[in-house]
């Protein structure tokens, strides 16, 4: 953010005196696993133990359900209708989940033929400005009701997170906006990404290992809830420096719900997360965050890299390439083989255990046919039979118009499907 959207990080940190919470985690490397946790009482793990993504998604109870029977209206908009949080591989919902829904509008835009969708854009006018001024009309149609409104501007940065820059005036000129009309002055305004960048040649460097999985996170109070509860205040600029996650997120939704209530407030389901108006321990744990051990930073420092002649390599990749394969689909897919070995990096943490006989590794590789880039965490032992690459292999490269002859599953990304050209 503060590298693509300067004028909007300066805006909120220096004009609005917003808090950036600078070691926030993410709970998965997609949409849904992120979702999940900050609007449900659920984590992805839990939820794949009893639903099946061929069915509808209104199980989920989302937190709107929530808010709408305290009394608020509530809105959620996307500009991906057809993918984004929660349509991606086919799934959907059979009602609305809040009183305001645009997706039926959405859908019309892109399928009608009159409006043509290209380079992020709605006729004249942008995507984001299109889902921001949707907000922002919003909050002035119901000046004095309770309102809880999500947006969420995905299509630009899906596949290119520098495109960002693009909606840095757009988003300087909401909040702008948001001010002028009073709106800030009695709004809470959450400003957040649900996952970190999960390709492109940023994501192949040491920043972009950390900002994969460091997704950001900015909040805005009205100044007079910080001077009526200024120990509150202090918690949230402690808490920027500690490890949080969404489901803290959703926790402090819920405290705000019925914040100052009189009476008592219903109790929510879910166990997961500390609401950011409680201190977070320094010693937090990832585990204790609701964090997956994929999406751990801890530890993931890289304390030396290999270089491609060391005797370790050959076999380090080749386990990589081994799991790969065993994950990609022989009738439909092609056989990789491997092309050449970008990193092999030892971690820090694994280092540090000078009398382990083992060792772990984060291995990049990159395959043929395809080009694709893979990268993945191997243990090594003092023989073969002791090596072993973690469950978690993340894909580095764009794989759209490549792995289609598969079904939308997490296995998909490990296709290069046979009717495709070889490269």
């Amino acid at each position: 953010m503060i590298r693509a959207m300067p004028k909007t990080y300066k805006f909120l940190t220096e004009e609005l005196n917003s808090f950036d919470f600078t070691m926030h985690g993410q709970s998965g490397d997609n949409t849904l696993p992120n979702m999940l946790p900050l609007l449900s009482a659920y984590t992805h793990n839990e939820v794949n133990k009893w639903w099946d993504s061929k069915h509808p998604q209104d199980v989920f109870e989302l937190i709107w359900r929530d808010f709408e029977r305290a009394g608020y209206r509530t809105l959620y908009s996307e500009d991906d209708p057809k993918g984004g949080g929660f349509y991606w591989g086919g799934r959907n919902f059979i009602h609305p989940q809040t009183s305001y829904w645009n997706r039926p509008l959405e859908l019309a835009l892109v399928e009608s033929g009159f409006v043509r969708r290209n380079a992020f854009c709605f006729g004249p006018r942008s995507v984001s400005e299109y889902q921001l001024d949707y907000l922002v009309r919003f909050l002035d149609t119901f000046p004095s009701d309770p309102v809880s409104g999500m947006t969420m501007i995905t299509a630009i940065t899906h596949d290119e997170i520098n495109n960002a820059r693009m909606i840095d005036e757009h988003v300087l000129n909401f909040y702008k906006q948001l001010m002028e009309k009073n709106h800030l002055k009695k709004s809470l305004v959450i400003f957040f990404s649900d996952h970190g960048s999960r390709w492109g040649k940023i994501r192949e460097t040491y920043n972009g290992i950390v900002e994969s999985r460091n997704p950001f996170l900015v909040l805005t109070f009205p100044p007079w809830f910080l001077k009526k509860y200024p120990n509150i205040s202090r918690t949230l600029d402690s808490n920027t420096r500690r490890l949080t996650s969404h489901a803290d997120t959703r926790q402090m939704l819920l405290d705000l719900l019925y914040f100052g209530a009189e009476t008592p407030t219903p109790p929510f389901r879910g166990s997961h997360g500390v609401s950011l108006f409680s201190e977070i321990s320094t010693h937090r744990t990832c585990e204790e965050a609701s964090i997956p051990k994929a999406e751990c930073l801890c530890g993931k420092n890289v304390e030396r890299y290999l270089d491609h002649s060391a005797p370790e390599v050959p076999a380090l990749a080749n386990a990589l390439l081994a799991a790969i394969k065993r994950r990609s689909d022989p009738k439909n897919c092609q056989e990789y083989s491997l092309d050449k070995v970008i990193m092999v990096g030892l971690l820090a943490k694994a280092a540090k255990q000078k009398n382990s006989a083992q060792k772990v590794y984060s291995v990049r590789v990159k395959v043929r046919p395809g080009g694709a880039i893979f990268e993945g965490t191997v243990t090594a032992g003092t023989d073969d039979k002791e090596t072993k690459v973690s469950d978690y292999i993340e894909r580095l490269s764009k794989y759209k118009g490549e792995v289609e002859c598969q079904p939308t599953s997490k296995e998909q990304i490990f296709c290069y499907c046979k009717g495709n050209k070889m490269k």
